[in-house]
Order: C-alpha cells, then structure tokens, then sequence
C-alpha cells in the first residue's frame, strides 16, 4: 500500500531538471577555454620624436672597388645626438635594381659598377618613415679610368731610323678588362711624311696587359703584338714591336706611357 501511494505522488509531481547551456557548470561558471590575449605595448611616442636617420658609411662620393667587400652602416641619432639602438634600416641603390640589405651595419660586396645613390629607410615604431641618401658613391673596378700620357714610336728603314711622340689617351672600363685608346704622332722618312693613328686594344688580366696596339695608315691596318703592366695605383707601361712589308721591310718600335688622370668614366 505505501509503495501504490509513492507512486502516485511522482505521477502527479513530475520532477523537472534545468538544461545548462553548453560550456557551463552547474554553479554558473563557464568551462569554455578561452584564447590568451598578448598584452598591448604602447609606443613611446615622445621616445622616437625628433629622432633622425644618417648613413656614416659609405660616405657621399665614395669609391668602393668592385667585387671587394665595403660596409654599410646607418645609425639613428635623437634630438641630443645620442645613439638610438634600431637594426630594421633597408638599404636600396637607384642605379643596382637587384641590389638590397637590411640591417644597421652590414657588410657587403655584390653592387654592381656604377654611380649610385644609396638610400637608407627606417620605418620607426610610432609609424614614423626616415630616409637618408647618399650620392656620387662609385662602385667600379680599382684599374678603372681615363688615362693620359705618351706613346713614342720608332721606325727603322732602310738606312732610316726616325722616331716620333705623341699624347695618349686611353680608357680602361668599368670591369677593368678592356684597355683601349690612340694616339697619333708624324714620321719624316727621307722627306716623306707619314702620320699614322696608333688604336690601342689591351685585354687585362690581374695587372697584365696583352693585345695589340694597331698602326692604322688608312688603307691598312699593321697590328704591332704588345705586352705591359696596369698598376691598380694608376698607370699603365706597355711595348710593342713587330717588322711589317712596307715599301720594304719595316721594323717598328714603341713604348706607351700613361697615368690616371680621373675613375669618372661619364666625362662628367
């Protein structure tokens, strides 16, 4: 009889349990795991005001020799003039597309010959862009240059022997491989004048010179095998000899003589 009477008192009193919404305990509290979050760091905007970017190397109109390592350093200078401890400063060339560095101080030997102006940028945490160029910084080979000097030729002909002088100018290029140039002087041979051009075509190889220095008489070209020396200092000694049909046998002798007057290939 008591067991008929409990169950009638469930029939009639239904128990109802809550549903808890997803991710939450029975007190309330969420289980949910949430995602740390990174505390904000604040930009000192007084810190980086009338902070300045200078490159202190290369410096403008720099000669950098081609191939040979060189160091690029940019430093960022405050208000007072102290230092500023920054390493995120790019590097470009307006002349070298393909060129390109990173970093405060970098050393480097990739740039290609040249005249550049180098920029360095600085993108300052405040949001903040600095930029410093320099300009006229000369990326070529140390045997590079306009040369001028002396050729003196010698001609043995027959019973004659006369010989001559002229100014030269000769031009090694940018990669210092290619010595080339001329000079003309005026030969009196038993009252016949003769004033042939002397083309100059050297290849150099480590200082070493070797090619040809041609007597052109207009009609005819003599080349005349010539050998000599190019100091990275700036100067060029060569000699050349060979014996040519002429109106008869010829023998033909000659030195060049020559120093570095300016790298500027441009004529500028």
């Amino acid at each position: 009889m008591t067991l008929f009477l409990l169950f009638v008192a469930c029939q009639e009193q239904k128990l109802v349990i809550p549903t808890l919404p997803s991710g939450t305990d029975i007190d309330g509290t969420s289980t949910t795991p949430t995602e740390p979050t990174e505390p904000t760091t604040e930009v000192d905007d007084a810190y980086w005001s009338g902070v300045e970017l200078r490159i202190v190397e290369p410096e403008s109109g720099a000669f950098l020799p081609l191939g040979a390592e060189a160091d690029f350093i940019a430093e960022l200078v405050d208000a007072e003039g102290a230092a500023v401890d920054f390493d995120s400063i790019t590097w470009v060339s307006d002349v070298d597309d393909a060129w390109g560095l990173t970093g405060a101080d970098v050393t480097d030997s990739s740039l290609a010959s040249g005249t550049h102006a180098l920029t360095a940028e600085a993108l300052l945490p405040n949001g903040d862009r600095l930029q410093h160029t320099v300009g006229g910084v000369l990326v070529q080979s140390p045997y590079a240059g306009v040369y001028a000097g002396t050729m003196l030729v010698n001609v043995a002909y027959d019973t004659y022997a006369v010989g001559c002088s002229g100014a030269t100018t000769l031009e090694v290029d940018a990669d210092g491989e290619l010595v080339s140039g001329s000079a003309s002087c005026t030969l009196s041979l038993g009252g016949f004048e003769l004033s042939p051009t002397f083309i100059v075509d050297l290849a150099n190889e480590g200082g070493m010179l070797e090619g040809d220095t041609s007597m052109d008489l207009i009609v005819y070209e003599y080349p005349l095998p010539t050998e000599g020396s190019l100091s990275e200092d700036g100067d060029i000694f060569a000699v050349f000899s060979a014996e040519i049909e002429l109106y008869g046998a010829v023998l033909i002798d000659g030195e060049i003589q020559a120093t570095r007057v300016t790298r500027d290939l441009d004529g500028e």
